[in-house]
């Protein structure tokens, strides 16, 4: 179960409400995908420090947990989290880097310390540091391949063999699909707030033999505030082999 928890918040896949979207003509697009490519990237938001609260929710076979779920990341260096129960006893706590897994179980008083690149079997995902991190800071990127450009009322679509996304008239992700090493990965991104331009919901989910799907409700954003995270290992603690 607590190895579950873990690959959740990692992963970070959010349960979300369908999202309304603006409805406008298709031909408002650009027609070449480059420029589509472009126009989407340069809309990204990229802070030093990003720190998260909300509720999160994990659902998996035979597995169904709400927690309180803190994040802090800080960009291209540090992903750190914390997940606490109801009574708001820690439950789990750990950190990547681009380099390392480190990784608290408290309710079995174990812990995990490894290499990013040779564990990544525990995080059940392909996804590299510089991914995840993306994706919990709700900048996917758009990398240059060669889609195939659709238009809708709603829209824009860019496919690829492994590929697929959904943008919206204000030229940001609002939709993608990957497949990744036989995994099929959703990600939505909930309606974009001001004034720091931060949705209030994300949404992942990863097919794999877990079936693991993840929500979370942010209750509490903040950017730029930098952060001293320590990050200890009790002695009495017993590693994961």
């Amino acid at each position: 179960m607590i190895r579950m928890i873990f690959i959740a918040l990692i992963t970070i896949l959010f349960s979300c409400e369908t999202q309304h979207i603006t409805r406008i003509k298709p031909y408002s697009f650009p027609t070449n995908t480059k420029e589509v490519i472009l126009k989407v990237n340069s809309n990204n938001k990229h802070y030093k420090w990003i720190d998260l609260r909300g509720l999160i929710s994990i659902k998996t076979e035979g597995l169904n947990l709400r927690l309180n779920i803190k994040i802090v990341n800080r960009k291209d260096s540090l992903i750190w989290f914390s997940a606490r129960g109801p009574l708001g006893l820690e439950i789990v706590s750990g950190q990547l880097t681009p380099d390392t897994i480190l990784f608290l179980d408290r309710v079995n008083k174990t812990y995990l310390q490894t290499s990013f690149a040779r564990d990544k079997e525990f995080i059940m995902t392909e996804l590299s540091f510089y991914e995840i991190q993306e994706i919990i800071t709700a900048n996917p990127k758009i990398s240059n391949k060669d889609y195939k450009l659709e238009t809708s009322e709603s829209g824009l679509y860019l496919n690829s063999e492994n590929e697929s996304v959904f943008i919206n008239n204000k030229y940001q992700i609002q939709e993608a699909t990957w497949i990744n090493n036989r995994q099929k990965i959703e990600l939505e991104i909930g309606e974009r707030q001001p004034p720091h331009n931060f949705p209030e919901r994300l949404s992942l989910k990863i097919e794999n033999k877990d079936n693991l799907i993840v929500g979370i409700n942010f209750s509490d954003v903040k950017f730029n505030e930098p952060k001293k995270l320590f990050f200890k290992i009790p002695d009495s603690y017993v590693e994961i082999k």
